[in-house]
């Protein structure tokens, strides 16, 4: 009977919470949920807002600032989830979290101009949006969430906010088309998977601050090239780089402690490190991987670097083949890789 009791009153006190506890960025106790237009919205006490869906066919869209005089805060989970009308939305200022899968699969979606109030964009929020072009993120952006632009072929430029801080894994796997991405200052590691089959990358700018670079982060980017690595790095993760078969000649960290399994598996045999003699990085590198030492200006090749090659690219066209990325790789091979 005591257990039937205290089981009754946890239920009673979780569904309370439940019910009052702040959803997104809203700090006061929620009163309902009301209608307003193609709207759905919850309202608090703090006369904030939380938009929870919308019901529209658009295919502009402008979310307002206010909805019956409550300030719109936060765009709820779900909100906009698998909309195949949208093609263009307007955030506003006053937005300051997009919620998890917010809209994600909307696949007509092309353009989304960020209010500059925005601190935090939930994970899977665009999620599978094949037709975005951009993201222009403003400085406010605090935190970007796991996979939350995954799987957006089209997306060709992201511009990163000063005040980032935190990546999830997987943030901007398969996202073919990117080119180049700058990570700020603030940011200390590069989560497992980031970049992940991100085929036509070609830069990516690392700042001093970088402590790991995670699993799989750049796993694929056939056409990524780096001379350098911070100088704060710490641990390369398994796979990192493998099969970014453009890299060359990179100076190697002497902050650098561990390089995990396959991190640089499959790349060109022209993959140099440079560093110096006894290095950790240099005894890591012996009869893997060519290497370069400053202080000594020996430089000892990696061995049976053509069968390494030959083996190499006939694996990455085999694997192009049986995975058929769309119109990404196989017309435009004789370019991805700079032989």
């Amino acid at each position: 009977m005591k257990s039937m009791r205290l089981f009754r009153i946890t239920l009673t006190i979780l569904l309370t919470l439940s019910f009052i506890l702040p959803v997104a960025h809203a700090s006061g106790v929620k009163l309902g949920e009301k209608d307003e237009g193609d709207f759905r919205y919850s309202y608090y006490s703090d006369q904030t807002a939380i938009l929870e869906q919308y019901k529209g066919s658009a295919s502009e869209c402008s979310i307002p600032q206010e909805l019956n005089g409550y300030t719109v805060v936060g765009i709820g989970d779900h909100a906009f989830e698998g909309n195949r009308f949208l093609r263009s939305v307007s955030i506003p200022d006053t937005v300051e979290r997009i919620g998890k899968s917010a809209f994600s699969d909307c696949y007509s979606l092309r353009t989304v101009s960020f209010g500059e109030g925005i601190r935090e964009i939930g994970s899977l929020a665009f999620y599978s949006d094949y037709a975005l072009q951009s993201a222009d993120l403003p400085d406010s952006v605090t935190a970007i969430r796991q996979q939350a632009f995954q799987y957006c072929h089209h997306l060709q430029t992201v511009s990163l906010g000063k005040e980032l801080q935190e990546l999830g894994w997987s943030v901007f796997a398969s996202c073919f088309r990117l080119k180049e991405i700058a990570i700020p200052e603030r940011v200390s590691v590069i989560p497992d998977q980031a970049f992940m089959y991100c085929y036509l990358l070609e830069k990516a700018v690392l700042p001093d601050g970088i402590k790991r670079i995670g699993s799989d982060a750049f796993t694929d980017c056939v056409r990524l090239k780096m001379d350098r690595l911070p100088a704060s790095l710490e641990t390369i993760g398994k796979d990192a780089f493998e099969e970014c078969l453009s890299l060359r000649e990179i100076q190697m960290p002497a902050s650098l402690q561990k390089i995990e399994k396959g991190a640089f598996a499959n790349c060109s045999s022209r993959l140099t490190f440079v560093t110096t003699k006894g290095s950790y990085v240099g005894q890591y590198a012996e009869g893997k991987i060519a290497v370069r030492y400053t202080d000594t200006g020996e430089t000892i090749p990696m061995p049976n670097a053509v069968w390494h090659d030959l083996f190499c690219y006939s694996q990455f066209f085999i694997q192009t083949f049986f995975y058929n990325v769309p119109g990404i790789v196989l017309s435009k091979a004789s370019r991805v890789l700079h032989f």
